[in-house]
């Protein structure tokens, strides 16, 4: 939810885009520095009015909020924390939130931070300027997000951010269109039974080919899982590098976000027993499917591809859908059904120039696992 909740238009558009020096983070502008400080648990109290203001407008669930935030970006294998810009009365008017997480570029390892749930109260849109300077790029080993709104990405263009079109989209395949459709519109439960007739005449009169399932499919657990995906990125050249305590960490706090279903865990085999893929999905009660990340050893993406859609059609899924990897889109765009649409924008701030070139020869790997959208922040507390 990084700048979604920014309400405010060419002001700061102006302020970034012109590099005005009140309103960026130097060693030499002390009213920005006395305004800008690092969050703390003191913090938490003035975090949670804002957030709910900003992306709750009449939210009542706040329960837990405070210590799940806590536990998110102040707590952990490595802490991380976030950054607060206070207005002229030192009262807290915008304020992000990261999660460390260690990179490999090439040869070289940073800590990046995924950059989450940025907040600003529009009445002190310097407030949010100061923020959105912070991150400007040249200053920056590695900051990124896949949860940019429309009216947040010019802010972080104007701070020198890259946007990556393919991730910022998600893949949608719908089995059941009839059924997808009645879901998508929150129509109760009582109306499946009407949808999966129509569903049966839409599909009598235009049968889809059903995707071949190529590999073995296997559910495993979380520990095998978070084994393999290691072994999956390892072709890209800025991949994540977690470790294995990092990498069960955040597969526990994805495991409880409920809201988007139950997160089982798959592997993919091939005829010799070799694992050449993964997958994490939520399962909802009603027959749709979120996948969180689904991985696949070089050559092997066709083949993974497939697999999965025959195996959640074989499920009796009504939808399905997940984030969108260059490597994996000619793998998903030949088949019916399967369409792609923008989610959010996905975001990088870097002063490495390799990163750059690992971005537009796509060898660069975000989203997904390496994103938010596991996050309870992102569908719980409403």
């Amino acid at each position: 939810m990084v700048l979604s909740g920014v309400r405010i238009t060419g002001n700061l558009e102006k302020m970034l885009s012109e590099q005005v020096p009140s309103a960026g983070v130097t060693d030499t502008d002390p009213v920005a520095q006395r305004h800008l400080r690092a969050m703390t648990s003191a913090d938490l109290p003035h975090i949670e009015r804002l957030f709910f203001d900003v992306f709750r407008a009449g939210g009542q669930n706040r329960a837990g909020f405070s210590q799940y935030f806590r536990r998110l970006f102040l707590e952990g294998p490595n802490v991380g924390g976030g950054l607060v810009s206070d207005d002229d009365q030192n009262r807290i008017a915008a304020a992000f939130a990261y999660l460390p997480v260690r990179y490999k570029i090439y040869d070289q390892t940073v800590t990046a931070k995924l950059a989450c749930s940025f907040m600003s109260d529009r009445r002190s849109p310097m407030a949010a300027a100061r923020l959105v300077m912070s991150m400007r790029s040249r200053t920056q080993d590695l900051v990124f997000t896949d949860s940019v709104s429309h009216a947040g990405v010019g802010h972080l263009m104007a701070a020198g951010a890259a946007v990556l079109p393919v991730q910022s989209l998600d893949w949608i395949c719908r089995f059941k269109p009839v059924s997808a459709l009645a879901r998508r519109a929150r129509l109760p439960a009582l109306f499946d039974g009407a949808a999966g007739l129509a569903d049966r005449v839409v599909t009598r009169l235009r049968p889809r080919p059903v995707p071949e399932a190529r590999l073995a499919i296997t559910e495993t657990d979380l520990h095998a899982f978070a084994e393999a995906v290691p072994l999956m990125l390892a072709q890209f050249a800025v991949r994540p590098d977690w470790t294995d305590a990092e990498l069960r960490w955040l597969l526990g706090l994805a495991s409880e976000n409920t809201a988007l279903g139950q997160l089982r865990f798959f592997a993919f085999h091939d005829r010799s027993g070799e694992r050449v893929g993964c997958l994490a999905a939520y399962f909802d009660g009603r027959k749709r499917v979120r996948v969180l990340d689904v991985m696949a050893l070089p050559g092997n993406e066709n083949h993974v591809v497939e697999t999965m859609l025959a195996f959640l059609r074989g499920l009796g899924t009504s939808e399905a859908f997940g984030p969108s990897h260059p490597h994996l889109l000619l793998a998903l765009a030949p088949h019916r059904g399967v369409m792609f649409r923008h989610r959010s924008f996905t975001c990088v701030l870097t002063r490495f120039d390799q990163v750059k070139k690992s971005i537009h020869h796509n060898e660069i790997y975000m989203g997904g696992l390496a994103g938010e959208s596991w996050s309870r922040l992102m569908t719980d507390f409403f």
